[in-house]
This record gives C-alpha cells, sequence and structure tokens, in this order.
C-alpha cells in the first residue's frame, strides 16, 4: 500500500496514517477484505497512530475522528487490539 511507503519515508505524518486506517476500515465495510480481523486490527493501528503523532495537524486529528468510534467499539465489546 503505498500509504506504507509514506509512513516509511515521514513516520510521523498523521495525515498518512489516518487515510491508511480509513482505507483498512473501509475494505472491512465494503466487503473487499480478505481478513477482516486483520484488517480491523491495521485499521485501529492506523487510526491511533495518527491520533497520536501530530498534534499540531489539525486535519490528521480531525480526519479520523468519526473512525475513532471504531476503536471505540474495539473496547466496548472487549475485543484484542
Amino acid at each position: 500500500m503505498l500509504a506504507h511507503r509514506a509512513l516509511e519515508l515521514a513516520p510521523r505524518f498523521g495525515l498518512v496514517a489516518a487515510l491508511a486506517g480509513l482505507c483498512q476500515e473501509r475494505n472491512i465495510l465494503w466487503g473487499y477484505s480478505a481478513d477482516p480481523q486483520f484488517d480491523r486490527k491495521e485499521a485501529v493501528r492506523f487510526l491511533r497512530l495518527s491520533l497520536s503523532v501530530d498534534d499540531g495537524d489539525w486535519i490528521a486529528r480531525g480526519g479520523p475522528s468519526n473512525s475513532t468510534l471504531l476503536i471505540e467499539g474495539v473496547r466496548k465489546a472487549g475485543l484484542p487490539d
């Protein structure tokens, strides 16, 4: 995935991490995921990364805000990260 390469080059680029998380999430929601459990874990990992690395980037902090519901759902359901 292109986002993986971008994060290798700039690991603190929150917007790319947010977009990667959203892409993983969409693959699950739209039925394109070959391994939904893996993609869910990746989506959560990318979204957490985006929320933690780039405090000054309001787009990165605001972009994944609706997807933080995914993270909260994982926590409430008691699913492993």
